[in-house]
């Protein structure tokens, strides 16, 4: 009985039909612990890169490392940068002569604006040194050369020779026979005012990086 299938059959009474309900039980939504979407990670990985980069600890650290890292850096990579060839009046040769006051022939350091005089004093002077290296103090006036020898022919030596007083150094190249000089390079600077900067820099640099995550990074 299509037409009569939602009247009822004891009373011949209408009746709309009643909707179908379905108990769907209650679910329970727990959250992962320290679940974070990919970009939020990548935000919170930038700020923490930015405060560590900014940070007055890190510059000190930096800083000092790197002072460390220019010194070695100076002599590898920028010993003969900014020098020039030829003779220089600063240049620091090394002699062999009396020690002063006479005595027994000691290694004595010498600028090249005084081997006129110096040689004058010192007629038994050599400039023949024995292939090797070796160092000249000057105690009183706070000085110290230290020096590079190797054989360039028969009666010939190459020196290279590096020049310390206080924060002040030279480096200096150049040919020698017994009696004469031939200079080849020469540079003066101050070794540890180039670590000193080189340090800071790295820092700074460093630390701007750090500033640049902080308010440009996404």
């Amino acid at each position: 009985m299509p037409p009569d299938e939602t009247r009822c059959i004891q009373c011949g009474h209408d009746t709309a039909a009643a909707p179908l309900k379905v108990y769907v039980p209650p679910v329970e939504v727990r959250s992962i612990p320290d679940f974070q979407p990919h970009s939020l990670r990548r935000r919170n990985r930038t700020r923490r890169l930015a405060e560590t980069l900014t940070s007055k600890v890190f510059f000190l650290v930096i800083c000092a490392l790197g002072t460390l890292a220019g010194w070695s850096l100076n002599d590898s990579l920028f010993l003969e940068a900014g020098g020039h060839a030829g003779p220089d009046r600063r240049m620091i040769v090394v002699a062999m002569a009396p020690g002063p006051g006479g005595g027994k022939i000691v290694a004595r350091q010498v600028a090249y604006g005084d081997l006129v005089e110096f040689k004058a004093i010192n007629p038994g002077y050599s400039f023949l040194l024995s292939p090797g290296d070796g160092q000249v103090d000057n105690p009183a006036a706070k000085t110290s050369t230290r020096y590079s020898v190797q054989t360039a022919g028969d009666g010939k030596v190459r020196v290279e020779t590096r020049f310390s007083q206080d924060f002040l150094d030279s480096y200096s190249r150049y040919e020698a026979t017994e009696r004469e000089i031939e200079p080849l390079f020469f540079k003066l600077g101050s070794k540890f005012l180039f670590a000193l900067t080189f340090g800071f820099a790295l820092a700074s640099a460093l630390g701007l990086a750090g500033l640049l995550l902080e308010n440009f990074a996404p």
